[in-house]
């Protein structure tokens, strides 16, 4: 889901790019859960990478980013996911608690980090602009 997030950015589709990069870590976390393996690695190259952007344009409005959020969370609840038929132990129940009190935490710095957030997502827009355009340049001939 992080690739059609970005070509979503690239399309100027901004609002549905954020929520499907915010679904997309969501649905990594939980599966890192239950497989482990270098999916995390994975996740931290997405989220440098693909998530600069999108995650600047996100946080230039803190409120629309916490409604986003909101529906990843519904999304989520209704969305098929087959690692929530997956067998749980009390640790594996413990680690998707902390998936999901991640968002809870994140939800509570953005309300109370919202001006400063939004003030420097917006000094840093263009500098996001460019590098997302530029992952979009063809390459230059060898």
């Amino acid at each position: 889901m992080f690739s059609p997030a970005f070509v979503l950015f690239q399309n100027d589709k901004k609002d549905e790019a954020v929520f499907w990069f915010y679904a997309a870590q969501l649905r990594v976390r939980y599966q890192l859960v239950f497989e482990k393996g270098d999916r995390g690695q994975l996740l931290s190259i997405m989220l440098m990478t693909v998530g600069l952007p999108i995650n600047n344009y996100a946080f230039q409005d803190v409120r629309k980013l916490n409604q986003v959020i909101d529906r990843v969370l519904e999304w989520d609840t209704a969305a098929p996911n087959p690692f929530r038929e997956k067998p749980r132990s009390r640790e594996v129940e413990a680690s998707l608690e902390k998936v999901y009190s991640g968002i809870r935490d994140l939800k509570e710095k953005l309300s109370t980090e919202r001006v400063d957030d939004e003030q420097k997502a917006k000094s840093e827009a263009q500098q996001m602009e460019q590098m997302a355009a530029a992952k979009t340049s063809p390459l230059p001939a060898w």
